[in-house]
């Protein structure tokens, strides 16, 4: 889950393919918290990648909100922090020299939640 400011902003599967936006003017009507939001969001995503025990080399996100993650109008805010339109979705590389003390990432929380095997 990734919160700001207390709000839901999705919700990323345990594959990492897949991310449930709740970040749309319905959910958010004012324009500029929506794309503060949305710029959080994005952010918050690229810092997950970069987290300091995290293995990761790449994040492909292959949908959103049930549809091909590369058509979403939330696309083009990833587009922006580094990701790149694939045929199969949107990937993002990690970075060697990122810096985690930029500003679109101070404000985001990415909370993890691992389900114990019954």
């Amino acid at each position: 889950m990734i919160l700001y400011q207390g709000r839901l902003l999705a919700w990323l599967s345990p594959s990492e393919r897949t991310l449930l936006s709740f970040v749309d003017a319905a959910r958010i009507p004012d324009e500029a918290l929506r794309q503060r939001c949305g710029q959080r969001l994005a952010g918050a995503l690229v810092e997950l990648l970069h987290a300091p025990l995290s293995r990761r080399k790449a994040m492909l996100i292959e949908k959103i909100d049930d549809g091909p993650a590369h058509a979403h109008p939330f696309a083009e805010a990833l587009v922006a922090v580094g990701f790149r339109r694939t045929h199969d979705g949107l990937l993002r590389a990690r970075d060697r020299g990122y810096d985690p003390s930029s500003p679109a990432t101070a404000e985001a929380v990415v909370g993890v939640v691992h389900r114990s095997p019954r």
